[in-house]
């Protein structure tokens, strides 16, 4: 059983041509409850398993964003 167990996820922020772009803020959110997601500033955040069962973390970047499914 995985709850309570925690992960730091990081994102990176990209333009077109795969060009880092710094200053970007990020937002994260979970699809469910089965994780809590908290900023750590920067690129990084982390998740915690509050329950069993299929998650999607999504980091956000003013209208771009990405994914990342998560089993807990």
């Amino acid at each position: 059983d995985a709850v309570g167990a925690t992960q730091v996820l990081r994102a990176s922020v990209t333009d077109d041509r795969g060009r880092a772009v710094s200053g970007s803020s990020l937002s994260w959110a979970a699809s469910t409850g089965a994780a809590t997601v908290v900023g750590l500033g920067g690129d990084s955040a982390r998740v915690t398993a509050a329950a069993n069962g299929p998650v999607t973390i999504t980091a956000t970047a003013g209208s771009a964003s990405g994914t990342a499914a998560v089993q807990v």
